[in-house]
C-alpha cells in the first residue's frame, strides 16, 4: 500500500529524510572538494621537491654550458612516456630533459625570474593531461636564464580523488540508510501514543471502554482531557435524554390506556379506527422506549453478563405465564456463555424470542447456545407450526404480524433486531428440526 502523504508519519519521515539527505549530499561535495585540494597540494609539493633536486644537480661547466652533476633519482623520469617529465630550456630550446620524454618536448609556460613559479595544465608528449611546475632560474657563474619544468600526470590526482569519492559514497550511503532507519524508528516511537489513542477511541466507539487513559505524553494530554470532557458531557446528555424519553413514555401510558378503554366502548367502524390508532400509538411508544434505553448500551459494553442467568429467569417466568398450557421449556448449552453488554438488553432480546416461541409452541421450547470466534450464539426453537421461507422476511418488518389472532404488538422481533444491531450482532430466522421456528441471536462475547 502506498504511503499516505497526509499522514504525520509520512510528513515527519519525508521532511527529515530530505533534510538529512541534503545535508549528507552537501557534506559529500565539500569533502570531495577538500580532498581534491589536499591531493593537488600534495602533488604540487612532489613537483617542487623534484624541482629542487633538479636545480641542485644543475651547474655551469667550464665551457659555459649547463650540466647535471646527477640525474633525478625518481625512476619514473627514466621510463619512456611514463607521464612524469622534466626539462631545462635555454633561449626557448631544450638543453637537458628526462629520458621519459623520449623524443618529445614539454609545452612550457613563459616564466621570468620576477614572476616566480607557475603551476599550469599542459599537454604531454602522449597527448595526456599534465600538471606542470615552471620556474625561471639564473645559476651562479651564468647570467643566462634557464627555464626549469617538472610535470606529472593529472590522472594520478583523478585516481586518488575517484577512489576517495567511491569510498565516501559507500560510507555516506551506509550512514544515510542507518539515519533513515533511525528516523523511521524515532517517528514510529514518537507517534506511538497517537496510535494507542486511536485504538482507545475505537474501543470507546465499540463500547469496550468509557474514557481515555490519561497516562499520555504532555503534548497529547490537552487533547485527551478535551475528549474525556466531551465523553462525560455526552454521557450526561444521553442519560438525561433517556430519562426524558422514559418519563414521556410512562406519562403517556396511562392516558393511552384510558383512550383504549374508551375506544372499546365506541361501536362500529369509528370504534375500530380509534382502537387501531391507539394501538399504533402504543406500539410506537413501546418501540421508542426500548430504543431510548438501548441507545445507551455503548457505555455498558464493559459489563459481562452470564447468559445462563437470563435464560433460567426467563424459563421460570414463562413457565408461570403459560402455566395453563403445560409447556416444557428446556435450557441447555448456555452455561459458560458471557454476553458483553447490559443484562437488561439481553433480557429484552431473549425475552421477546422466548415469549414468541411460547405463543406458538405446541408442547416444547428449547433454548441452546454456543460460541463462534468473538460472538456467542443463542438459539430459541419451538415445535409449533413454523414459518414458511417466503414469510420469514416479512415477519421482521416493522410491526408485521403473521397471525392477527395471536396477542402481541408485532414489534418483538424487530426490537430484538434493533438492539442486536446496536451491538454489531444480528438475528437469523429459520426452520427448526422440531418443526417450528428457529431464531438465532448473534451477540458479542466477553473476552476470556
Amino acid at each position: 500500500m502506498p504511503p499516505d502523504p497526509r499522514s504525520l508519519t509520512f510528513r515527519l519521515s519525508a521532511t527529515t529524510i530530505l533534510w538529512v539527505g541534503g545535508a549528507l549530499l552537501a557534506v559529500g561535495f565539500l569533502l570531495v572538494f577538500l580532498f581534491r585540494d589536499h591531493i593537488e597540494r600534495r602533488f604540487d609539493t612532489q613537483l617542487r621537491d623534484h624541482m629542487e633536486e633538479l636545480v641542485a644537480a644543475s651547474e655551469i661547466a667550464p665551457d659555459g654550458k649547463l650540466q647535471l652533476i646527477w640525474i633525478p633519482s625518481d625512476p619514473r623520469f627514466n621510463r619512456p612516456l611514463s607521464g612524469w617529465y622534466w626539462q631545462i630550456l635555454e633561449n626557448g630550446k631544450p638543453v637537458k630533459q628526462s629520458k621519459s620524454l623520449w623524443s618529445g618536448n614539454l609545452a612550457t609556460h613563459k616564466a621570468t625570474p620576477e614572476r616566480g613559479t607557475h603551476i599550469v595544465l599542459v599537454k604531454g608528449p602522449a597527448d595526456e593531461q599534465l600538471r606542470s611546475l615552471t620556474e625561471a632560474i639564473t645559476l651562479p657563474e651564468a647570467k643566462r636564464i634557464f627555464i626549469f619544468t617538472v610535470a606529472g600526470p593529472v590522472k594520478d590526482i583523478e585516481h586518488d580523488v575517484g577512489l576517495f569519492t567511491r569510498q565516501l559514497i559507500m560510507t555516506l550511503g551506509a550512514l544515510a540508510l542507518a539515519l533513515m532507519a533511525a528516523i523511521l524508528i524515532q517517528v514510529r516511537f514518537g507517534l506511538r501514543p497517537l496510535r494507542a489513542l486511536r485504538r482507545e477511541i475505537a474501543d470507546i466507539r465499540s463500547g469496550a471502554r468509557g474514557r481515555l487513559h490519561d497516562n499520555v505524553p504532555s503534548e497529547v494530554t490537552p487533547v485527551v482531557d478535551e475528549i474525556n470532557a466531551l465523553l462525560d458531557h455526552n454521557t450526561l446528555m444521553l442519560k438525561k435524554a433517556r430519562a426524558q424519553a422514559a418519563n414521556l413514555a410512562h406519562a403517556l401510558k396511562n392516558p393511552l390506556t384510558v383512550m383504549r378503554n374508551e375506544a372499546g366502548e365506541v361501536a362500529g367502524e369509528r370504534g375500530r379506527i380509534l382502537k387501531d390508532q391507539t394501538d399504533i400509538i402504543g406500539r410506537n411508544i413501546e418501540r421508542h422506549l426500548v430504543r431510548a434505553r438501548a441507545a445507551g448500551m455503548q457505555q455498558a459494553r464493559d459489563i459481562k453478563t452470564p447468559a445462563v442467568q437470563i435464560a433460567e429467569d426467563l424459563k421460570f417466568s414463562m413457565a408461570l405465564l403459560y402455566k395453563e398450557r403445560g409447556l416444557d421449556i428446556e435450557v441447555t448449552g448456555i452455561a459458560g456463555l458471557i454476553f458483553q453488554g447490559d443484562p437488561h438488553d439481553l433480557e429484552e432480546m431473549l425475552g421477546n424470542l422466548v415469549d414468541n416461541a411460547c405463543k406458538w409452541a405446541k408442547r416444547r421450547v428449547v433454548i441452546t447456545g454456543g460460541r463462534h470466534e468473538n460472538y456467542l450464539l443463542i438459539r430459541v426453537e419451538d415445535d409449533g407450526p413454523g414459518i414458511s421461507p417466503k414469510h420469514i422476511e416479512g415477519i421482521t418488518r416493522r410491526g408485521q404480524r403473521l397471525d392477527e389472532t395471536v396477542a402481541g404488538s408485532g414489534l418483538g422481533l424487530d426490537i430484538v433486531l434493533d438492539i442486536a444491531e446496536l451491538y454489531d450482532g444480528g438475528l437469523a430466522l429459520g426452520r427448526s428440526k422440531m418443526g417450528g421456528l428457529r431464531a438465532e441471536l448473534e451477540l458479542p462475547a466477553a473476552p476470556d
